[in-house]
Parts: C-alpha cells; sequence; structure tokens
C-alpha cells in the first residue's frame, strides 16, 4: 500500500512499492488529509504521463491505482487529489500538486485472457446514475400512472 499525505495543496509520498505492467487492483493508496480537507469530496487523479484518469476517494480515504495507468511498462505515474464542496457562492474546490508514485516496470505477460473492464470515469458513474434514475421513474410512472413532478 501507498500513502499519500495531503496538506492543503501539497501531495507527499515516502512509500514507494514496486509497480509493475498488467497490475490490476493490485495496489492500493490510502490518503491522510490535513483538516482543511475536512466535509470535501475527494478525487484522486493518476497519471503515467499519456493517460490520466480521476477516482473517487472512498469514505476511509483510499483507492486502487487504476490499471490503465499501470498498462505500459517505463512510465512515470503520479498522483494529485482535488476536492470540493458547497456550490455557487460558497463553492470551494481545492486541488493538490502531483507527487511520484514510481517507474512502471515490465511484468510478465500471463497466458489465456488477459481482458479487464475498464475502470468506470466519473462520467460512466453519473451516466448509470442517471439511467438507473429514468428506469426508477418509468417504474414509478407504470406501477402508480402518472409522471412524477
Amino acid at each position: 500500500m501507498i500513502t499519500i499525505t495531503i496538506g492543503k495543496a501539497d501531495a507527499t509520498t515516502v512509500d514507494k512499492v514496486t509497480l509493475t505492467s498488467g497490475m490490476v487492483k493490485a495496489v492500493s493508496v490510502a490518503f491522510n488529509f490535513s483538516e482543511e480537507w475536512e466535509g470535501m469530496n475527494k478525487v484522486a487523479v493518476f497519471s503515467n504521463g499519456t493517460t490520466t484518469i480521476d477516482v473517487n476517494i472512498d469514505e476511509v480515504d483510499r483507492c486502487h491505482i487504476p490499471h490503465e495507468i499501470l498498462a505500459v511498462p517505463g512510465k512515470d505515474v503520479t498522483c494529485g487529489v482535488y476536492g470540493s464542496r458547497g456550490d455557487g457562492d460558497t463553492l470551494n474546490v481545492l486541488p493538490t500538486v502531483k507527487c511520484s508514485l514510481g517507474k512502471v516496470a515490465e511484468g510478465v505477460d500471463p497466458m489465456g485472457d488477459e481482458s479487464v473492464t475498464p475502470t468506470p470515469s466519473l462520467v460512466d458513474t453519473l451516466g448509470n446514475i442517471e439511467q438507473a434514475l429514468d428506469s426508477i421513474l418509468a417504474i414509478q410512472e407504470e406501477l402508480i400512472g402518472g409522471a412524477v413532478a
């Protein structure tokens, strides 16, 4: 596990683990946030210089490095975090700098099926929520009759 300490806008780590191409949900990242981050929605931003993927940080301040970031050997992996709370005039957004998690080493190539489901993006997640809401409203209309205001 990699631990990243998040100050107001700083992101630092002293934990280095070997990252290899082909890893899937193999490296957890734990975040230690300063008090400025209380009550914020937190998103980790992982990049390998070519690909960047946003991942929601869970309620215990953890997530996994997306496998797409670890797909290509020789790439340097970085991570930063942004947080937000409020909306409109009360919107507060706080991004950090990026910190280095190391270089992706070449992993062995497994025999057989290498297919892996892509990590869902935040847009994909919102799309699924909208589809679920549409389904719920359609069922409610079917059962009760008439649209809901």
